[in-house]
């Protein structure tokens, strides 16, 4: 297997260097098999009266929130350097783009997507919010 040629298969993995640490970048599809895995790991370890890995939480939460959003069709505004002309109407946005652009902090943005007050959908533990609700908000 090592060292053949396979074209045909799409790749699901792959590794990048980001902002000076070493990633590993998954397809969004894989994300429920990386979680499913890392779930029955957790579980195992709990089971036998072991810690739980390191950051093994965070990795699994990210996990879960990538398949999720994959599983909806949800493709989230790259965080950075947020404009507001660049997110569109109907884009789906982090509580931290959505409180950037209402001039409030992102706990806010939670409550309120919380109470019904904006378009929020949670997802792997972490709050979207719809763009065109939040701009009337």
């Amino acid at each position: 297997m090592c060292g053949v040629d396979r074209p045909t298969e799409r790749r699901v993995a792959d590794l990048a260097v980001i902002d000076g640490r070493l990633a590993v970048i998954i397809d969004a599809a894989a994300a429920g098999t990386v979680a499913s895995l890392l779930d029955a790991a957790l579980a195992t370890r709990y089971r036998l009266g072991l810690p739980p890995l390191p950051d093994a939480h965070e990795v699994l939460a990210a996990a879960r929130h990538a398949h999720a959003m994959h599983t909806l069709g949800v493709v989230p505004q790259p965080v950075p350097a947020l404009a507001t002309d660049a997110v569109t109407a109907g884009s789906w946005v982090t509580t931290r783009q959505a409180a950037k652009l209402l001039g409030i902090t992102p706990r806010a943005v939670t409550k309120r997507a919380a109470a019904g007050k904006l378009d929020g959908r949670k997802l792997g533990g972490r709050w979207l919010v719809r763009f065109d609700q939040e701009r009337a908000a």
